[in-house]
């Protein structure tokens, strides 16, 4: 059984790994899936840290709100398809059984009518005018009646779920990790004696920039 890896002050560095271990970039399908899986993973993790955080406050306050709201759209982004995402997102029907599809389902619609796109914003605010007795206005309030995440009975689903999705990506990226083990050991020795060292490609400095058109300005 062997450790991790980690990026630190500029370097690779493997922890419990024979000391003349080197590491090697992979491509390929496989390769492909891991990543993909590692990126939900991650994300999953997350949501799991951020809902035992949530935990250790005594009563509902902002920040409860705060981390069982991001833990509910990490969560649900991994199973969500959008416009330019490269990432296959997870299947509920591969990860969760029957019952938990459905409770999956439920939090889903409230992840998106209630926090990503607050129905509630409007449906649960109510203008009001205080009226003196002598038939004038005193003033105009506005009355917000709208509930967090946090209130939700549903809320108790969103850890179990975190949990099995988080089994389940971790057996898969197992799977796919002895997979592409095979698939390097089987290729000759002379392939892997030049396989090149790992570099890390430096990110842009702004990688939301969108090229320019030529002839725009």
């Amino acid at each position: 059984m062997f450790g991790g890896i980690r990026f630190e002050n500029g370097s690779i560095v493997l922890d419990g790994y024979p000391a003349d271990a080197t590491v090697h970039g992979v491509d390929g399908k496989l390769s492909n899936e891991l990543k993909r899986l590692s990126v939900f993973g991650a994300d999953l993790l997350r949501a799991l840290n951020w809902l035992d955080l949530a935990t250790k406050s005594n009563s509902p306050n902002p920040t409860e709100e705060a981390l069982d709201e991001s833990a509910l759209l990490a969560f649900c982004r991994c199973f969500e398809s959008t416009n330019g995402h490269r990432l296959k997102p997870l299947k509920s029907k591969q990860v969760f059984n029957p019952d938990q599809r459905a409770k999956f389902e439920r939090l889903k619609l409230i992840r998106n009518r209630v926090v990503a796109h607050d129905e509630q914003l409007f449906g649960g605010v109510f203008v009001l005018v205080v009226r003196s007795v002598g038939l004038t206005a005193l003033d105009v309030l506005s009355l917000n009646l709208s509930t967090s995440f946090t209130d939700f009975p549903e809320k108790g689903f969103l850890r179990e779920l975190v949990g099995v999705a988080c089994h389940w990506v971790e057996l898969e990226r197992t799977r796919v990790m002895n997979e592409l083990k095979k698939e390097f050991d089987a290729k000759p020795v002379e392939f892997r004696a030049a396989a090149p060292p790992f570099k890390i490609t430096p990110i842009p400095a702004d990688p939301f920039s969108r090229p320019q058109r030529e002839g725009k300005r």
